[in-house]
């Protein structure tokens, strides 16, 4: 075995347990820093935050370390009252997107997220009861 594939090797059974780390109960008992729900997809973590009509999605990575939203588009859909609804997320901070709802997500709505980095990759999650409820306490 070749000193490469050694440290090859070596850095997969180093990263295996990361992996792990990310399924869908830990990310649910994770913190999230602005109070909203935090779902993993690809490289990123999203953390959808939902006042009333407003929403706001934060981007980080892995580590919690903000990434630039600058050139991202985002999108967010639900099925609220027998109703769908699509929402265009715009860029805002450096690492946020945020748009507003025409009417607020019923409680206990999925939202569909599909966010759009500017190399063209996508990410899709989808985020559960918990993000529909009102954070305005937390800001």
């Amino acid at each position: 075995m070749t000193i490469r594939m050694t440290l090859a090797l070596s850095a997969l059974l180093l990263c295996s347990p990361l992996v792990h780390a990310h399924d869908e109960a830990t990310m649910a008992a994770m913190k999230a820093p602005h109070g909203g729900q935090l779902k993993m997809a690809g490289w990123y973590h999203f953390e959808l935050v939902q006042q009333g009509r407003k929403a706001v999605l934060y981007i980080t990575d892995h580590a919690g370390v903000a990434k630039p939203s600058a050139g991202v588009q985002g999108e967010l859909s639900t099925v609220s009252n027998g109703k769908t609804q699509t929402l265009t997320l715009s860029p805002a901070k450096p690492n946020l997107l945020q748009g507003q709802w025409a009417s607020a997500p019923a409680k206990g709505a999925t939202i569909q997220a599909k966010i759009t980095f500017p190399d063209g990759r996508s990410e899709q999650t989808s985020f559960g009861p918990a993000a529909t409820m009102d954070h305005s306490q937390h800001h």
